[in-house]
């Protein structure tokens, strides 16, 4: 697929990897219905007049938020693989000129990883945008004893599998050895203990507390 990507260069996939391009281009194929976090503000790359006023605007609206007690981030409109992603989860107390400096270094950006990926992300342009951030498991109500494992400190991310335009399942992003999510909207929970589940040296898989199953499985009864 990746390779066949570099041969064709189709354009009109490029938007399907950028975070700007996207956000409008979905709520219009959803007549209106935004299923995007907003941009509260966003800058191309370059020099010229235009990308530097579009730069500068987007450093004083990284000002006003942190004024607020919305949780942000300043991330790549290009690459993936969550490569230099600026998290401020309390702005009031973030340091102002790391804040702002996050713009440049999310514009200039790059990662060996990008490389590797089709050439529709790699056609991607330069620059930076500025979200509000996805909440953390961690705010799911957990109990203390979970409070300290890493995988929670991160969204409930849910990845769907599409083959040939057609939803065949979904996992999540941080316990894919956990569950599945049908082509139903049914979750299966794996067996962890049956003989031969998992491959030799990877250990068991990270339980999934129940407060986060329980937004899971409301999440998938309103949207699936």
């Amino acid at each position: 697929r990746i390779g066949m990507s570099y041969k064709v260069k189709n354009p009109a996939l490029v938007w399907l990897d950028d975070k700007v391009a996207q956000v409008s281009r979905t709520t219009e194929i959803f007549q209106g219905r935004e299923l995007h976090l907003p941009i509260y503000g966003h800058a191309p790359a370059g020099e010229g007049v235009t990308e530097v006023a579009a730069q500068d605007a987007l450093r004083d609206v990284v000002r006003q938020r942190l004024g607020l007690r919305e949780p942000f981030v300043v991330k790549p409109r290009h690459g993936s693989n969550s490569k230099h992603i600026f998290v401020f989860p309390q702005p009031k107390d973030s340091d102002e000129e790391a804040a702002v400096a996050s713009v440049e270094k999310a514009i200039d950006s790059d990662d060996r990883s990008w490389r590797k990926e089709s050439w529709n992300q790699n056609a991607v342009p330069k620059g930076a945008l500025l979200q509000p951030m996805y909440t953390l498991m961690t705010s799911f109500g957990l109990d203390a004893s979970e409070m300290g494992r890493h995988r929670l400190h991160r969204p409930l991310e849910l990845k769907v599998q599409v083959i040939f335009g057609e939803v065949c399942g979904a996992c999540l992003n941080t316990h894919p050895a956990f569950l599945i999510v049908t082509r139903e909207g049914a979750v299966h929970l794996f067996d962890q203990e049956a003989p031969g589940f998992l491959k030799r040296h990877h250990g068991t898989s990270e339980p999934l507390p129940d407060a986060a199953l329980a937004v899971l499985r409301a999440s998938l009864r309103l949207h699936w």
